[in-house]
């Protein structure tokens, strides 16, 4: 399973095996499916499980996988199902369950350490079948590249190859779904924090974590599951009950929240977080995002512009910012307000651009620094810039919001231009919510219709409607 330390195993070494990765990459990516699908793992050559490996670090797939732990001399194994995606989601997904076996083998351990540790630690760990697999919204945004001809920019940024070479890891998020001792009887799945164990939780945590991670790539072992499954074939798409509600006491779902940004932290739903000057660039992200335009709606930003407010050098460092921000968001609120909330709940991305969910209530509050990026500070457009999260490459006129269309564009820039507002292209884009090459289609459009015209020099003039059109006839 990919981590932070093994992912550069994986890049390719030739030019020979980037021209193996990248037709696999290709397949795997148009074939994967958009919801829960049994996986048969054993199924994929060598090549695609390299490459499977490689885009669930690039956060692009999400695997739900399920395992059995035991201790040879203990009898009180665990079967554990979790579901991960990103170098850091496997770690995140295990932190409850490694703290769960050190309390239950805590004496084996210390007896194993004691001895000098001359042979591995007694461990019998299977695998479990069926695994299920399914795009996330980043693996929707590449497929969508891929069948728009732009496949280099998805295969340098899974090989971190070319423009990619450099860009932070994608931190993604783990979850662990259920966890049932040897009697079958279901255990709580609680964080730990692991900063808390006793001496020796760090090797343990090594040691178990990659015990995990090797049987995952085996063959699945003898032990049978405790927990019912559908079954179903390794290419049909199984309705999986992930019973997020059930598995955890009193975790609720998220719905809505208030969000407040303050100068040293951030709350939501009543939960703190992103305090200390290491979460500054997370707060000074969500300051910018909370900015909204005329209609009271939040604003979406492509990365260079998130990365020109944050005054960061490299635009593909915004998605791993953000992707940092939406794991710790989602792991404080599981931990802290017993609230389960999907990393899409905090800040969308694709199409628009990088945005606050309209789940989220920003309350206005003195934030005691500096003000929001706002587009008449830096004379652009929200949609002048390529819009794209992954990879920020960019995305084509036919990705508009839902519900975007010809007719209904032309409605919205008739209202606008009826409140009397001297307007550019640019600045109608940023009402509409819709790309700049789109809107300035619908203006030419309108105007050939004698709907709206163009007053002024070319350069300060603006749209208005017509006088026979503004009078309602």
């Amino acid at each position: 399973m990919p981590s932070h330390e093994n992912i550069t195993d994986a890049l390719p070494n030739s030019p020979e095996e980037k021209s193996l990765l990248e037709a696999a990459i290709q397949k795997l990516l148009l074939s994967a499916p958009e919801v829960w699908t049994v996986l048969d793992y054993d199924q994929l050559t060598a090549v695609e499980q390299r490459t499977l490996f490689l885009l669930t670090s690039a956060g692009m797939v999400e695997r739900r996988v399920g395992f059995w732990c035991q201790h040879v001399n203990n009898a009180d194994g665990v079967e554990a199902k979790c579901t991960m995606t990103g170098e850091g989601g496997f770690a995140e997904a295990l932190q409850p369950l490694l703290a769960r076996l050190q309390e239950v083998w805590r004496d084996a351990w210390d007896e194993w350490i004691a001895g000098g540790q001359s042979m591995s630690f007694p461990l019998n760990v299977e695998k479990l079948t069926p695994e299920y697999w399914r795009l996330t919204d980043q693996g929707v945004l590449a497929v969508q590249d891929l069948r728009s001809n732009k496949p280099d920019v998805v295969v340098d940024f899974v090989l971190k190859q070319e423009f990619f070479r450099d860009r932070p890891a994608v931190g993604g998020y783990g979850k662990l779904l259920a966890l049932t001792g040897a009697s079958g009887r279901d255990l709580p799945t609680e964080t730990v924090d692991i900063g808390n164990w006793d001496q020796g939780a760090e090797k343990f945590a090594e040691v178990m974590t990659k015990a995990i991670s090797d049987s995952l790539a085996d063959a699945p072992g003898t032990h049978q599951p405790h927990t019912n499954q559908a079954t179903a074939s390794s290419t049909g798409a199984v309705p999986l009950d992930t019973g997020d509600e059930e598995l955890e006491s009193g975790v609720k779902t998220f719905e809505r929240g208030d969000l407040i940004i303050l100068p040293d932290h951030i709350e939501l739903c009543g939960v703190r977080f992103c305090a200390g000057s290491r979460s500054e660039s997370k707060r000074k992200l969500l300051n910018v995002l909370a900015n909204k335009d005329k209609s009271g709606r939040t604003r979406a930003y492509s990365g260079k512009r998130l990365a020109e407010a944050l005054q960061l050098k490299d635009a593909t460092k915004i998605a791993g910012l953000v992707r940092d921000l939406r794991a710790q968001i989602k792991s404080t609120l599981q931990k802290h307000g017993q609230i389960d909330c999907d990393p899409k709940d905090i800040i969308q991305s694709g199409g628009w651009g990088y945005r606050l969910s309209e789940k989220l209530s920003v309350q206005e509050v003195d934030k005691g620094g500096k003000a929001p990026l706002q587009d008449h500070e830096t004379g652009q457009s929200r949609h002048g810039d390529p819009v794209r999260d992954t990879v920020n490459g960019p995305v084509s006129d036919s990705v508009l919001p839902s519900g975007d269309t010809v007719a209904t564009r032309q409605i919205r820039i008739l209202q606008v231009l009826k409140s009397g507002q001297e307007l550019r292209a640019p600045a109608i884009a940023d009402e509409l919510g819709s790309p700049l090459s789109t809107v300035k289609r619908d203006l030419k459009s309108l105007k050939g219709e004698g709907k709206i015209e163009f007053v002024g020099p070319p350069k300060t003039g603006h749209y208005r409607l017509c006088s026979r059109v503004d009078s309602g006839n």
